[in-house]
Formats: structure tokens, C-alpha cells, sequence
């Protein structure tokens, strides 16, 4: 399974904010969407999901997905999740796979829900109100529905934004576990160019509305790029470990 996105762009206002984009990514695949404050990642994640209108294509596995089509097969996670609810915990990821719900829920699906909290540490939380626990939480709670869906494509808008640092690598496990283990294609948009180095098969680095790089970790993240598109002095090596760092020194 193959996402191709060809020649998206999209324009807010008048404004071009994403500019004739074209990237491909693998069945199980975990790619990190990086770049600064208003280069387009998030408006690139809401065009390919369908919420926003753009041109260009979208393909999956070698088809093209009209917009009305790809909610069926993308899964998409904004940043901000939107106001709290008086639903459960459990309710809001079993509205995951609403179309296998009727007037009761399977045993067999309250339990599958069930376990896809547990993986982030809620399953004592599934009978509380989105409410009653906090930001960090609910975060969690939506990635935990978007990940029950089972999508074959999950796109996802700084997924560890609200969360401290165990919670961010408990959340990019669960995600570079799901898609090894179900071929699933994952996008993130990442500020924390370590941790997304850490995690990533690919990174595609944005800057004003276009691709300026994409590839390996190794080769996307150069100081001489985080000068260019951030417009910071950064010293990237790898640790001990062989993990690649990124230490920002100063603004350029």
C-alpha cells in the first residue's frame, strides 16, 4: 500500500500556503512532517484528510481517493482536539468504529477499546467524562480512537504537544508499533526534531508552503538546512547510542 499525494496545493484567503506539493509514502511507514511556525504542515495534513479544499491528488494504493472518500480510510488527529464532552473515556473510542455499532456494543468491541487505552495507561479512566480528565489526557483518549479505527492511513498534527516527556514516547511506541503491525502509513507534523528523528523512517521538512527536503533523519536534518529553513545555529550529531541529536545554540 502506497500514499501518493501529487501536486496538492491549497490557498486560504488568497494566501498560498501550500504550494504544488507531491510526496509518497510506504505501507508501514512512519514519517515526520517537520518544518517552523507557518511553513504548511498542518494545513497539508487537514488538505490530504479531506478537511480542506485543495488541488492536486491524493492516491491510495495507486488509486485516487475523491474528498468525500477518504474519511472512510484516514484517520485525522488535529492538534487542538476541540471542547470537552459529557461523554466516557470508553464511548469516545468506540465512536472510532461507529459503523460496526448498533443499539448495543459487541463484548468483543468493548474489549478491543478497552485495550487500546491500556496501551496509553487509561484503562482505569474509560468510565470517566472527557471532563473529568485532563488536556494531556484527552489527547491521549483521541489518539487511542484514532488508532481502534484502524485506519490505512493516520494523520497526525503534533500528537505529543500537551504531554510530558514518558507520555511522548509511550504515544511515537504505540504509533511505530500499530504500523509495523497493521502496514498503516503515519504522518506527523513534529516541533521536537530529536524526538522525530528518533522515531522516524522518513522525514519531509516543509518551509513556506514547499518540500525543501525529504528523506532518511540523517540526511533531512543538516545544520546547514536548520539555518536555511529555521533560521537557527544547531549542532546535529549522534549520541552514543547512534540516535541523532539536535542541540539548537543561538538564532541566526
Amino acid at each position: 500500500m502506497t500514499l501518493a499525494v501529487k501536486d496538492l496545493a491549497v490557498s486560504l484567503g488568497g494566501v498560498s500556503i501550500v504550494k504544488r506539493t507531491s510526496l509518497t509514502c510506504a505501507a508501514g511507514q512512519f514519517v515526520m512532517l517537520i518544518g517552523p511556525n507557518g511553513a504548511g504542515k498542518s494545513t497539508l495534513l487537514k488538505a490530504v484528510s479531506g478537511l480542506l479544499p485543495s488541488k492536486g491528488q491524493v492516491h491510495l494504493q495507486d488509486k485516487p481517493l475523491a474528498t468525500a472518500d477518504r474519511q472512510s480510510v484516514i484517520a485525522y488527529m488535529p492538534q487542538d482536539i476541540g471542547p470537552v464532552s459529557s461523554l466516557t473515556v470508553l464511548e469516545v473510542v468506540l465512536l472510532g468504529r461507529l459503523r460496526s455499532l448498533g443499539l448495543s456494543v459487541p463484548g468483543a468491541l468493548a474489549e478491543a477499546a478497552g485495550a487500546a487505552l491500556d496501551q496509553f495507561g487509561l484503562a482505569a479512566l474509560q468510565g470517566r467524562t472527557l471532563d473529568a480528565i485532563s488536556g494531556g489526557q484527552r489527547q491521549l483518549v483521541y489518539l487511542a480512537q484514532a488508532l481502534f479505527r484502524q485506519p490505512d492511513v493516520l494523520l497526525l498534527d503534533e500528537p505529543t504537544a500537551a504531554l510530558d516527556l514518558r507520555h511522548q514516547l509511550v504515544v511515537l511506541e504505540a504509533v511505530q508499533q500499530h504500523c509495523a503491525a497493521h502496514g498503516t502509513i503515519a504522518v506527523a507534523a513534529m516541533h521536537d526534531l530529536t524526538l522525530a528523528a528518533q522515531f522516524a523512517d522518513q522525514m519531509i521538512c516543509l518551509s513556506e508552503g514547499l518540500i525543501e527536503a525529504k528523506g532518511p533523519p540523517e540526511d533531512v536534518l543538516t545544520a546547514d538546512r536548520l539555518r536555511h529553513v529555521y533560521g537557527v545555529e544547531a549542532e546535529v550529531a549522534y549520541s552514543e547510542r547512534g540516535r541523532l541529536n539536535v542541540t539548537p545554540l543561538r538564532a541566526g
